[in-house]
């Protein structure tokens, strides 16, 4: 089968289960199925079923949601990763390229364990191309297979293991769960990436930017591997022994090094007192708000309070919860893209607010991207003749997203039954205007009427640019109102006029340079 593109495979499990699933995708040429499992168990497995969905491009399951069942004698050894032979797919499955996985039941040595669905959950397993695996594993060691995440109820370890958020070392690798979340995350990750590039390439600067720009922006899809390219990688150590004895011994220094820690603690609290110790907390708290990990901010003042009751913190405990529900509607975002409610996600998104600095860009380039996949559904409604659900669709949008030009203009297109040809015509990142709109408006006078003017941003968020291209890293989001002075322009084709502006932020009077559509400015 010829090479293509895959989507992000969805697996679902139980965090308290000591046999997971850390990878699995289709492989392409040899149309397979490859999966690889980790034993952070005590036993044995000999034999183990999973259960598979298959999806196709646009995310719709295929056979019906049907579950097709597979299953494989295997010799898993406790605290051991294997790899499973590749399962060959038929015809059938052809327009596959997306999967929804889970252990089913496997065999051990005291029998047959059938896996509960009861309080199983789901993730998504990130999307690495193969080019920048091989980066990652080349700066930071061959044992990264994916990116480290601080999750609701669990975190991911880069080797791939799902542990409970309360369990602090790594089940099956025994990495320290801070370390990893501290150091190995995709953003960290992409950050040592780009500090590498920097100090070690001989490339032209835009050379190097482009390799950046690839190496370190989050993928939605990647070319399906073959069969033979992860061949060498795939490797079962059949020598692997239980170890027993490391284990043991490692424990004893991580017993010995956590008592010594806390030894250490004890007595610098003892030394420098109650005074000094509120003050250290605090700045901890300030610099974990920094790193957006609220709860545990809010935790600490917390602590202080419970400590010494007559501080006053009320102005951080509020500092604190409006964080916490910012992040926690980001993250209820994700849950709804997941879930296909597209429409509460722009809502939930639309919450996150600017102090956010964690998850407020973020939330503005998904809510791009969401208007471009909720357009694009209205579009495809109407040109299947289904113009009811498409004006509904994007009527909801719009009570979702009020000051959407994009929403407006199609909404007006789709009621007049302008017939809409190319998606492309109508979606692009920066909410162009239709081909026929644009091609009536004398870019150079636009542009000319445009310098050294001033403007208000009138887009719920808009995105200002290092340069004056639509992939050019951003520098900040500014919020409706913000004001900017216009002191340069750059036509783009036909459609666009990029502004180099002096900005200022109206919500943190904060200002910024940089370039910025001039679609954002358009009432």
């Amino acid at each position: 089968m010829e090479n293509f593109r895959t989507l992000p495979t969805t697996i679902y499990f139980n965090p308290n289960e000591t046999l997971q699933i850390s990878k699995a995708e289709l492989l392409s040429e040899e149309f397979s199925l490859a999966i690889d499992i980790l034993n952070m168990g005590e036993e044995t497995v000999n034999k183990i079923t999973l259960s598979v969905k298959f999806k196709n491009f646009s995310g719709e399951y295929l056979f019906n949601g049907g579950e097709f069942y597979f299953s494989s004698d295997v010799e898993i050894l406790p605290h051991s990763k294997y790899y499973l032979k590749p399962f060959s797919l038929d015809e059938r499955f052809s327009s596959s390229r997306s999967i929804d996985i889970r252990i089913a039941s496997y065999n051990a040595n005291k029998g047959v364990k059938k896996i509960s669905m009861d309080g199983e959950v789901q993730i998504l397993q990130p999307i690495i191309p193969e080019k920048k695996l091989e980066k990652i594993k080349e700066i930071l060691g061959p044992d990264i297979n994916t990116y480290g995440e601080n999750l609701l109820d669990y975190w991911r370890c880069i080797c791939g293991a799902i542990n409970p958020k309360d369990i602090e070392e790594c089940r099956f690798c025994k990495r320290n769960k801070n370390f990893v979340l501290n150091n190995l995350t995709e953003a960290l990750i992409n950050s040592k990436i780009v500090n590498e590039i920097l100090q070690t390439s001989d490339k032209s600067v835009i050379e190097m930017e482009s390799l950046e720009r690839n190496m370190t922006r989050s993928n939605l899809t990647k070319v399906a591997p073959t069969k033979e390219s992860i061949t060498k990688s795939r490797i079962n150590d059949l020598s692997l022994s239980y170890k027993k004895t490391i284990k043991k011994t490692k424990n004893i220094f991580n017993t010995i090094f956590k008592i010594l820690l806390a030894l250490l603690i004890f007595f610098g609290l003892f030394l420098f007192g109650r005074k000094i110790y509120e003050k250290n907390r605090l700045a901890k708290a300030e610099i974990l708000i920094e790193e957006g990990d609220y709860t545990r901010a809010e935790n600490i003042y917390k602590n202080i309070s419970r400590i010494n009751p007559s501080i006053d913190l009320s102005k951080e405990f509020d500092k604190a919860n409006s964080l916490i529900k910012s992040d926690n509607y980001f993250k209820n975002a994700n849950r709804e893209v997941l879930d296909g409610d597209y429409i509460e996600a722009v809502k939930s998104l639309n919450k996150v607010i600017p102090q956010d600095e964690k998850n407020f860009t973020k939330a503005g380039e998904k809510l791009e991207e969401l208007e471009d996949i909720i357009l694009q559904k209205a579009i495809v409604f109407y040109q299947k003749g289904d113009k009811d659900n498409a004006i509904s669709l994007i009527k909801s949008y719009i009570q979702a997203e009020p000051l959407s030009v994009r929403a407006e203009n199609l909404l007006k297109d789709i009621n007049t039954n302008k017939n809409l040809i190319k998606v492309s015509e109508v979606i692009d990142e920066d909410y162009e205007k239709s081909t026929d709109d644009a091609n009536a408006v004398s870019m150079k006078e636009l542009a000319s009427s445009l310098l050294n003017t001033y403007q208000k941003v009138t887009m719920k968020m808009a995105n200002l640019r290092k340069e004056a291209d639509a992939d050019s890293d951003i520098i900040t989001t500014l919020p409706q109102g913000s004001e900017l002075y216009i002191e340069k322009t750059k036509i783009e084709g036909s459609t666009r006029v990029w502004c180099y502006v002096q900005a200022k932020n109206i919500e943190n009077e904060k200002s910024y340079y940089g370039w910025i559509s001039n679609k954002v400015l358009m009432p």
